[in-house]
């Protein structure tokens, strides 16, 4: 299906676990060729790696957070970077909202019913950098 998709988001811990000793960023070039438009690769509380669909890419660094449960935290991220692409946002802006859902829903235990407030999320959205990677 990965040639049908415009949006491939995958994870560095699933991609170290099931292919061993390949470097996550040439993987994630490797979809970006195959799917000729977004790949995005999260890393935990690392920077968050994205592929657009010239073949740009950039990153994001999560903030500091105290996580006590990472159960959802990849949902989340899917669901704030799709709020933002279909509110017009940017895809960098959208990948921050992104990296904020997940980065406050780590703060709850499980998968949770208690949903950060949309504006808890774009307040911390705004504070993050967004790094051009050469």
């Amino acid at each position: 299906v990965l040639p049908f998709t415009g949006i491939a988001t995958n994870s560095a811990a699933y991609i170290r676990s099931e292919f061993p000793g390949v470097e996550v960023r040439q993987h994630a070039r490797a979809l970006q060729e195959i799917n000729q438009g977004i790949v995005i690769t999260t890393d935990g509380g690392r920077s968050v790696h994205v592929i657009d669909a010239k073949g740009s890419e950039f990153s994001v660094q999560p903030p500091e957070v105290t996580v006590r449960d990472a159960t959802g935290a990849g949902d989340a991220f899917r669901s704030g970077l799709l709020y933002g692409l279909v509110n017009g946002k940017s895809l960098p802006e959208s990948v921050c909202l992104g990296v904020a859902a997940g980065s406050l829903k780590v703060g709850y235990f499980g998968a949770t019913e208690t949903l950060p407030a949309l504006a808890e999320m774009q307040d911390l959205a705004s504070g993050l950098t967004v790094e051009v990677v050469k």
